[in-house]
């Protein structure tokens, strides 16, 4: 029996670890850093975001395809072609010490694959 719970915990061990290594976090310092990266992590910035945007930082997880991403829209707002009030929402499944909780109240917006919120200058955006 005792080998059965050390064995069981040194699984568990192995699981949570694979899972935690499987989400990554990244910062640009703007939309032209997003575009020169070209691949990776950039490739999880939604391409709605306003070229104005700066101080993006994004978090993923590639076993589950959720992300959620943040900037400062420079002074841009949402781009009405890519970005439409949502009827209804999903609940960001990633989570981060810059992201905010609760999102600030304000419309949802549907852009593509995310959703998406403007807080002033701030936008929250998340998919999955």
């Amino acid at each position: 029996m005792k080998r059965s719970l050390i064995g069981l915990a040194a699984v568990a061990t192995v699981l949570t670890g694979c899972a935690s290594a499987d989400e990554s976090e990244h910062s640009f310092a703007d939309v032209a850093a997003v575009r020169q990266a070209n691949d990776g992590p950039a490739g999880w910035v939604p391409p709605w975001l306003p070229e104005s945007t700066t101080d993006i930082k994004v978090k993923f997880n590639l076993d589950t395809n959720v992300s959620i991403i943040t900037g400062k829209l420079g002074g841009a707002p949402l781009p009405e072609q890519a970005c439409k009030p949502a009827a209804e929402t999903a609940t960001p499944k990633v989570t981060a010490d810059w992201w905010p909780n609760p999102l600030p109240q304000s419309t949802t917006y549907h852009c593509g694959d995310f959703f998406a919120v403007a807080d002033g200058d701030q936008v929250y955006a998340w998919q999955g």
